[in-house]
């Protein structure tokens, strides 16, 4: 084999035998010299077209971007209106302005080539699926879910009339379309078409091929996303070894070990997590403009992992979400796309270092995005109000909170009964809803209305979600309504139920925050209300060790 030299003209890596010492972008610029614009324009169109293909797998996108824009000023009017090359430039086109963050102007140029390509190639052609696939995506990008799955849909049917069922073109656009469901929220559905993605490429590919630990990598986040991290974790590992040894040091690597951090942060490993993440926002620093979108991600998600482990990493946390926002901020202004969850990052960790005063504007402007974006009774937003309602509770404005709890609630009511088929999370919701205003109740004093409330969330819990965290703290929440009754019989089997549970979870998913403890010093309270210092002693012994 050739041994690596360096390029004649500008220094770059070259094998030994290339033409005249020198890569393949300088002996394109050469070529150019020999070509008048206004003797032999298609041939330059073309020259520009292959140098800009070779910026594009060089990385340099904004090159790139000016050689297919010349490439294209070039060829004629008649060219322009019928010819696939064209297409397929306006394509190429479409690709680098979105990979430049430029969606809107991307989207256009999607368009026309999907636009050219029905023209010439109607009714089914594998150039039409492509096409179709390109525009759904840079909508998804957008945050334009809707109008974006049909055309995945329809691209999915068209690269299986033109190559059959099992082809690698529909494998991809099953792919798309998993992400765009699992963003809608219609998470079952999702599980569904990664699971036929991965069987797809397993079959078709080897497993050293970039696509199958990509899929891997959203199953995995997925089943995640769906409350079940033990059968995440494995398949995120695997993606995350796969594209080591296919990659190396690559920003797709970067996307797998993220998912695994988020996978860890799901299982209560905030340590892995955080060291998880500091790799891969490392890399992303390493290879992406430092102002890039997933820059900001790997900032927000180190941000969250670091918020978990508490007052001694709550400066960094605050720091890191603030600069995920300043970069996400400078990228789309201050449109609703993802600023709102940034903002609500900065939210939890401003509340916990007790700067109440900014808490409650950056809450209520995520709030704003996130109606803006979505509407009143979309999930996020159904989600949304637990963060101002929590800071208004520790201002004592318990009338405040109360009405944000009772505007989640019916918005989240709203949201499960329009779900033909509610997942995990729409339960989790709305039972989160019931009791965080049952407790806001309890603050003030109105046990009998906070008691309807939890038993109403402790059915839903022990009917959907009868292993899950909720389930058992609205049980211990509901055993302490009746402790405030006096109520003392009743009380006593909740609240060791619900402790019982919250034990039992916390060997493999803990429930955040301090929730055993406090539930121990409950029944400390309940039994010393009845005279039963055996019990007393042994509850404070077990508060102190849970703490």
């Amino acid at each position: 084999m050739a041994e690596l030299g360096k390029c004649a003209s500008c220094g770059a890596p070259v094998f030994g035998n290339a033409p005249g010492g020198q890569c393949m972008r300088c002996l394109l610029q050469l070529g150019l010299s020999d070509f008048p614009i206004n003797e032999s324009p298609e041939v330059v169109a073309d020259l520009r077209n292959t140098l800009g293909n070779v910026d594009e797998e060089l990385g340099d996108y904004e090159q790139a971007e000016t050689e297919l824009r010349s490439a294209l000023a070039l060829r004629s009017p008649a060219q322009r209106a019928e010819d696939t090359e064209i297409a397929a430039l306006l394509g190429s086109l479409g690709t680098i302005i979105e990979r430049r963050d430029k969606l809107s102007e991307a989207e256009t140029f999607h368009r026309r080539a999907l636009a050219l390509h029905q023209q010439l190639l109607w009714p089914v052609h594998a150039e039409i699926a492509t096409s179709l696939s390109h525009v759904g995506t840079v909508l998804f990008r957008q945050g334009k879910f809707a109008d974006a799955e049909p055309f995945y849909r329809q691209s999915l049917d068209v690269a299986r009339k033109t190559a059959g069922a099992e082809n690698l073109p529909a494998a991809t656009t099953l792919g798309n379309l998993g992400n765009l469901l699992a963003r809608q929220k219609k998470l079952p559905e999702a599980e569904i078409i990664f699971r036929q993605t991965l069987e797809l490429q397993r079959k078709l590919l080897p497993e050293t091929h970039p696509m199958v630990p990509k899929t891997l990598s959203n199953l995995g986040s997925l089943l995640n996303d769906l409350g079940r991290a033990a059968g995440a974790e494995p398949l995120l590992r695997e993606s995350v070894a796969l594209r080591r040894r296919i990659l190396g040091e690559h920003f797709d690597l970067a996307i797998s070990l993220n998912n695994l951090g988020v996978c860890l942060q799901k299982k209560g490993r905030f340590a892995e997590a955080e060291a998880v993440h500091r790799e891969a926002l490392a890399m992303r620093r390493k290879l992406l403009d430092a102002e890039h979108t997933d820059v900001a991600m790997s900032l927000n998600n180190l941000a969250e992992a670091l918020l978990a482990q508490g007052s001694e990493k709550l400066a960094e946390a605050e720091s890191a979400f603030r600069e995920a926002l300043a970069i996400r901020r400078k990228r789309v202004g201050n449109e609703p796309l993802d600023i709102a969850g940034f903002l609500q990052g900065l939210g939890r960790a401003l509340a916990a270092e007790n700067k109440l005063a900014e808490v409650e504007r950056v809450q209520h402007e995520a709030l704003d995005m996130l109606k803006m974006l979505h509407g009143d009774t979309h999930t996020d937003v159904a989600s949304a109000p637990r963060n101002p309602a929590h800071t208004l509770m520790s201002q004592t404005n318990l009338a405040g909170a109360e009405a944000v709890w009772r505007e989640a609630l019916a918005c989240r009511r709203t949201l499960l009964a329009r779900e033909p088929l509610p997942g995990p999370a729409s339960y989790g919701l709305l039972i989160e809803a019931l009791d965080s205003l049952a407790l806001t109740l309890s603050d003030e004093r109105r046990f009998a209305e906070a008691e309807s409330l939890q038993r109403e969330a402790l059915g839903i819990g022990q009917t959907q979600l009868p292993d899950d965290w909720r389930t058992f703290a609205v049980e211990c929440r509901l055993g302490e309504c009746l402790l405030q009754q006096k109520r003392f019989t009743e009380a006593e089997p909740l609240l060791l139920a619900g402790y019982e549970g919250l034990k039992r979870r916390d060997q493999g998913s803990p429930a955040p925050g301090n929730l055993l403890a406090d539930t121990a010093r409950v029944l400390v309270r309940l039994y010393e209300a009845t005279d039963r210092s055996d019990q007393v002693a042994q509850w404070k012994q077990e508060a102190k060790a849970r703490q």
